[in-house]
């Protein structure tokens, strides 16, 4: 697989992604549709920014996820 490129299948309400952005992600959700996708910037080996399809399941748990890192970090101290 290419970089952006993923895959998915359904069963029931529940549905397996997997997209190729640097490694493989895997995703398990209930919540989203596996053909939906979004966009998001991913910084190049030459220093610059790009822009990168993926699905929409990906995107939203990337902008959720850094609450979480803020909340473990203050759990922590």
């Amino acid at each position: 697989m290419e970089k952006g490129d993923y895959k998915w299948r359904t069963s029931q309400c529940t549905a397996y992604i997997q997209w190729m952005d640097n490694k493989l992600v895997h995703v398990l959700t209930t919540a989203f549709d596996p053909e939906d996708h979004g966009e998001v910037r991913r910084m190049q080996r030459s220093g610059t920014a790009a822009t990168v399809q993926c699905p929409l399941a990906v995107s939203e748990y990337t902008k959720k996820m850094g609450g979480v890192d803020r909340f473990d970090h203050k759990r922590g101290s």
